[in-house]
Parts: structure tokens; C-alpha cells; sequence
């Protein structure tokens, strides 16, 4: 049996093979159902996983149109396991979204399997391959940029290999082939991979007319200079038709000169609405931080920011600078900032600043790592102004050592958890 998590009613309820055969019955009868969105999500090695999936489906697999299935963490997962989950997804003719989360197992060459099936499923419009840890090596990366290359109606990529064996990622030329892609999401950390290589992959990229979402997950890449990143980050900027652009470059040796010359190149890409950067552990220093907030300056389009930059070696003059950026940005909805901070006052007046000069936002994510002994009132009456104003709002502040008037953490359980 497996487990099912209600967030909403805060409930657990266990899921029997009695269960699907009651779901199996309810589809069996004359409902006109056109369409099924399916979420399946395995913990318990006592599973019988396909069993479940054969019992459930059986003659409806046409009707499936988006299909997530999650088995992380296990190492129970194994290659035939793949060839078993190919089976049944090349029967589901009309699927647009696929989504496979096999985090933490071992499955090495059995992604060929699900590889292999993916040109049969002629309308799919989302694939989503979060595979950290798989053992995926050059080959298996070949094979799924093959078997990507040919479903002509694909606009979404999502393709999570953290922590595989993979050194080479010319086989992605392949996806220059989908016309129709608009986003691409990329993450190679912890693979054997150079920064060559990346830059290689946005010269194919920017073939792609249609793409408007990019998001590059490259952090601690090998590079031979400093020339290298400042190559990356120009051919990026070239791109001139994205309309999203989130790049992780967490301890990337970003200096403040790449930053001033990246800021001035991507403020210039009068079509972008979303930015995210996480420079965590580099060297912008202070001076980084003012080239940023120039870049802010020119940008005032943006309607969704993320800034990750702890440990930067930012004192105070560099968040003022930062809080300035951001305050500016008066059509923002979306924002998630982090920085370390050590100042209860600063971190104030980026609450005060930020969100009493924009009246359009609906997410706002804060997090701001440092040690305060006290929260002031003007502080805590922003916090009940928001959660009456904001839609979404979730707020961390991390390693308090005391708090006078309550935890900001029960006001994000407060908005998520009613």
C-alpha cells in the first residue's frame, strides 16, 4: 500500500489495491471523461508499483493527458524498472505532460528504455526529467536528447541531471530541432562538465526563435578564465528574445567586474519580465551590489525578481543599495531575495522599503540569514499589513536567537495551511 499527503486538510490516508479497484470501476462506467491528469507518488519499497498502475488504468490510457510519477530516494528503482514504466507510457497516445522524478536511484542505462518510447507520444508539449543522481552517463544523455528531437510539439524542457557521470552534452545540439520550444531549464552541477561546453549549448540555444524562458543551473563548473564566464554571459545577453532568464552560478569566482559588465549587458534586454540570480559565494562585494541596483534601475518591466547573494562580503552600504534596486521595481509581483545580513534595522527597511512601494505583489520570499535579538514594532506591523493585502506570502528569517513579538514562520503556515 502506499500513502497519500493531503496538505490542505492536513490528513494522511493510506491508498489499498481495494482503493484503485473502486477508481478503476468508477472509470470503467460511461463517465464521457476526455481527459485524466495522474499523480503518482511512491516512499514504500513494499509497493507494488506497476501492479497499482495496471489495476488503475488499464483500458484508459488514451484518456491520460498529463502524467507525474515520483519514486525518489529509494535506490529501489532500478533499470527494470525503467523498461516496465516505458510499457505503459507508450500507450498513452494523447499525453502533453510528462513529468518523471527518479531522484537517488541507481537506474544507469535504463533511461534507454524510457528514451526509446518518448517519439510514440507525438503530443507532448512538457517533459520534465528530474534524474539527479541516476547514474546517468554520456550515452543516456545522448538517447534522451534523441528521443526529444523528434516530438515536434515539445515547448517545455526540463532537464535535472545534478550529480550524474556525464562529461560531454553535445548531444543536446539535437534539440535545435524543436521549433516550437519556448522554455528550456538545464541543470548540470556536479558533472564532469567545462564551461566550454555551456557555451557551446547557448550557441545552439540561440537557434531556437521560439525560446523565451531559459534557466541554467551551472554552478562550481570548471573554467580555464575569467574570459570564459564574460564569453557565457555576452552570448546570453545576446538572446535578446527571452522573456525569462534565471542563470545559478553559485561559487563561481563571479567578480565584481563580471558583474558590472553582465548588469550593463542584460539591462538592455528591453524584453525580459523574470530575472533570477543566485551569485551566492562569489566576490561582488559592495561594489557588485551598486551595479545591480543600476541594472534594476533600467529594468522597470520586471514583474519577477530572485537575488540570492549570501556570502559576498556585503556590509550595510551594499544592501542599502540593493533595497534601492528592488523598491524601484514598482509593477513587481513575484520576489525572492536573500542575502546574510547583519543588522536588525536593515533588514527593516528592506521589509518597509520593498513592500509599501509596490501594490502588485502576491509572492514575497525574504530570506535574510543572520542573528537579531530583537524585532521592532514598525516590523511587526508590516507583517499584519501583509497578510492581510498579500494573496501568497512566505517569509523566513533564519538562526534567531530570540524574537520579542512571534515567529514570521507561523504567519506563512497561517497562508499556506487554512
Amino acid at each position: 500500500m502506499t500513502t497519500v499527503e493531503s496538505c490542505n486538510q492536513k490528513q494522511q490516508f493510506e491508498i489499498t489495491f481495494a482503493n484503485f479497484e473502486e477508481m478503476k470501476q468508477y472509470l470503467s462506467d460511461d463517465k464521457n471523461i476526455k481527459s485524466q491528469k495522474i499523480g503518482l507518488v511512491f516512499k514504500s519499497v513494499d509497493v507494488d508499483n506497476f501492479s497499482l498502475i495496471q489495476r488503475f488504468f488499464q483500458c484508459h490510457y488514451t484518456e491520460i493527458t498529463d502524467f507525474l510519477y515520483i519514486h525518489e530516494c529509494s535506490n529501489t528503482f532500478t533499470e527494470k524498472d525503467c523498461e516496465n514504466i516505458a510499457e505503459y507510457l507508450k500507450k498513452m497516445n494523447n499525453l502533453q505532460s510528462l513529468q518523471l522524478f527518479l531522484r537517488l536511484n541507481k537506474i544507469n542505462s535504463g533511461i534507454v528504455f524510457i528514451s526509446k518510447i518518448l517519439p510514440c507520444l507525438q503530443n507532448l508539449q512538457k517533459v520534465s526529467f528530474r534524474m539527479q543522481s541516476n547514474g546517468i552517463d554520456n550515452e543516456g544523455l545522448k538517447t534522451i536528447s534523441e528521443g526529444l528531437s523528434q516530438l515536434p510539439n515539445l515547448q517545455e524542457i526540463e532537464l535535472m541531471l545534478l550529480g550524474n557521470e556525464i562529461t560531454d552534452i553535445g548531444s543536446l545540439r539535437q534539440l535545435t530541432n524543436l521549433k516550437n520550444m519556448k522554455k528550456f531549464h538545464f541543470q548540470i552541477t556536479k558533472n564532469n562538465v567545462t564551461l566550454e561546453q555551456i557555451i557551446e549549448m547557448v550557441d545552439y540555444l540561440q537557434s531556437c526563435e521560439s525560446l523565451r524562458y531559459l534557466t541554467l543551473d551551472i554552478q562550481q563548473l570548471h573554467f580555464s578564465s575569467e574570459e570564459s564566464m564574460k564569453i557565457l554571459m555576452n552570448k546570453i545577453c545576446d538572446m535578446a528574445q527571452l522573456e525569462s532568464l534565471s542563470l545559478d552560478l553559485e561559487n563561481s569566482k563571479i567578480s565584481p567586474e563580471l558583474v558590472e559588465m553582465f548588469t550593463q549587458r542584460i539591462s538592455k534586454m528591453k524584453k525580459i519580465l523574470k530575472i533570477s540570480l543566485n551569485f551566492k559565494n562569489n566576490q561582488l562585494r559592495d561594489i557588485g551590489c551598486q551595479n545591480i541596483k543600476k541594472m534594476l534601475l533600467q529594468m522597470p518591466q520586471l514583474t519577477s525578481l530572485g537575488l540570492i547573494l549570501d556570502i559576498n562580503q556585503v556590509t550595510t552600504i551594499g544592501i542599502e543599495d540593493l533595497i534601492e534596486g528592488i523598491s524601484a521595481l514598482k509593477y513587481i509581483n513575484q520576489l525572492y531575495f536573500s542575502i546574510m545580513a547583519n543588522h536588525s534595522d536593515k533588514i527593516n527597511s528592506i521589509y518597509s522599503k520593498i513592500l509599501s512601494n509596490t501594490q502588485y505583489l502576491s509572492q514575497v520570499q525574504i530570506h535574510a540569514s543572520g542573528r537579531f535579538k530583537q524585532i521592532s514594532e514598525e516590523f511587526a506591523n508590516y507583517y499584519k499589513q501583509i497578510y492581510v493585502m498579500l494573496l501568497q506570502m512566505s517569509v523566513f528569517i533564519n538562526n534567531f536567537n530570540e524574537y520579542q513579538i512571534y515567529n514570521p514562520c507561523f504567519i506563512m503556515q497561517d497562508l499556506f495551511y487554512d
